[in-house]
């Protein structure tokens, strides 16, 4: 029965560390998405002078599973407009669909946000080329962390358990 015990524990480690290395993941495919899903945006409301919902519509037609539910609650937004602003509902978007990012990221967004719908085309390009600046930063960093910090994660908490059972038994 211990023998049974000491392998949950370093099982239930091994899945922590595990679980750990696939958020790292989807964090990077996020920032992807993202990055590609605003220059979608932005060649929309910059170049082609699409109305907002349109090139919502557009940047989302291309998006990854994982910024789904962001473009679905932006849909959903649309029809409360005349109640509430579009950055209302942007950041509500941001903050409860895309938990992953980091305060950097999440701010840079909320940034773009707030100026997508008031300005002038070129003001709100300048904006989309702050955020993409920010999420392409992060981007590279979480990149070059990704394949070192995979390993390091599971084999930590691999460690982790095998040490806990030994301690244990």
């Amino acid at each position: 029965m211990k023998y049974l015990g000491a392998a949950l524990i370093f099982f239930a480690c091994l899945g922590a560390g595990t679980s750990r290395a696939l958020e790292m993941r989807r964090r990077v495919r996020i920032l992807r998405g993202l990055t590609a899903a605003l220059e979608v945006m932005k060649s929309e409301i910059c170049s082609r002078l699409s109305p907002l919902p349109q090139a919502v519509e557009a940047a989302a037609s291309g998006a990854p599973a994982e910024l789904a539910a962001f473009f679905a609650s932006l849909r959903r937004g649309e029809a409360d407009i005349g109640d509430r602003s579009f950055s209302d509902i942007w950041g509500a978007g941001c903050r409860e669909t895309l938990p992953a990012l980091g305060e950097r990221e999440l701010a840079a967004l909320l940034g773009l946000g707030a100026s997508l719908g008031r300005y002038a085309a070129e003001e709100q390009g300048q904006a989309f080329d702050a955020c993409a600046a920010i999420l392409g930063g992060a981007l590279r960093t979480y990149e070059t962390a990704l394949s070192g910090g995979m390993r390091t994660a599971v084999g930590v908490w691999a460690a982790l358990g095998a040490m806990t059972v030994i301690t244990l038994f």
